[in-house]
This record gives C-alpha cells, structure tokens and sequence, in this order.
C-alpha cells in the first residue's frame, strides 16, 4: 500500500491514501501535509478525502486546510470546511459566520449544509447568525429552505424575522415561509398573520 501512493493512477493513489490515513495515519500525515501545500487540485482532493476518513490531523498545518476553504473547486472546498469544523473548530466557526455574512449564496449553501450534517450539536447557536442572514434582501428560495430546515431544529423562535416572508412576491418564498411557520412550538402568535 505505501508504495501506490505514489502510483500515477489517481484512483489507486487515492484508495492508497485513503486506507492509509485510516489505519497508519502517522506514515502518511506528512506525506498529506505536502499534499496540502501543493497546487494540484486533483492531488487536494484526494488528500481532504484521505483526512476525511482520519480520527485527527495531527501533523497537519490547520492553514494548508484553512485556505482551502477559499478554492474555487466546491468538493475541496465542503470537505475543507468539514474537517476545520471536526479538528479545529474555532477557525471554522470564524470563517463560517465571514460566510453567512457574505452575498455568496452557494458559499452560505455550503454552511447551511456543513451546520446540518456535522453540528447540530451547536445548532442552537447558528440559529441566530443564520436568520441574521435570512433577513437580506438578496436570498434565493433554496437558501431560504436551508436556513429555515436548520433553525426549525433550533430552540430559536424565528417568528419575527420570518413573518415578513410570509408577503413576499415570489410563492415559494412565501410558501416557505407559512411551512416552517407551522412548525413554530408556540403557534398562538401566528393568529396576528
């Protein structure tokens, strides 16, 4: 296995890393670490793959992971943000809230996700970021969706910042609103809409 991580095969040099960095990870920490300094996208992917697979990062620099959260190639750029999340996750919820404050909507797509399916157990503390990020004008309906299906699992209490949705002229807008309206505990404050 050590010698196809050198293979010119992609696929074999992947698997090759990916079961390595499962099972031997100090063999090969430093071999991904200069995978991360490099350039070579398809080399990127393969190593955020391969630490995808790993218990911890140790010997990796959080800056090579850092700074791909920036990479133009979304894959690179989710599983980036994932492993931030899992092994440093100061850095990660400082760079997700620069997101969400962001008019980059597949960026906050991206945060929406990562928040969903790798935090929940913080849920309750990116309620408020994400309807402070609701609230801007410039919201496409499928962010509105994501934000929505990841503070309805919040104890937060949207009513007020989602109301205004509710009169918005694009029906789906509104009509996701009235649904995760419904989904309010306290639903006596609706009467007034």
């Amino acid at each position: 296995i050590k010698i196809l991580i050198s293979h010119k095969n992609q696929k074999i040099k992947k698997n090759a890393l990916q079961i390595l960095a499962k099972f031997y990870y100090s063999f090969v920490a430093s071999i991904l670490n200069n995978m991360l300094e490099g350039n070579n996208e398809d080399e990127l992917l393969i190593c955020v793959e391969a630490l995808s697979n790993t218990s911890n990062v140790d010997g990796i620099d959080e800056k090579n992971i850092e700074k791909l959260i920036f990479h133009p190639n979304v894959k690179i750029k989710r599983l980036a943000l994932i492993l931030l999340v899992k092994f440093h996750y100061a850095l990660a919820k400082k760079h997700m809230i620069n997101i969400l404050k962001s008019s980059d909507e597949e960026d906050c797509l991206m945060v929406c996700d990562t928040i969903n399916l790798h935090d929940k157990n913080n849920i309750n503390y990116w309620a408020k970021p994400l309807m402070n990020r609701l609230t801007k004008d410039d919201n496409k309906e499928e962010l509105i969706w994501s934000i929505m299906d990841v503070v309805c699992q919040s104890d937060y209490n949207y009513l007020d910042e989602l109301s205004p949705l509710c009169f918005n002229e694009v029906d789906d807008v509104r009509r996701y609103s009235y649904y995760f309206l419904g989904k309010l505990n306290d639903k006596s404050s609706l009467e007034s809409l």
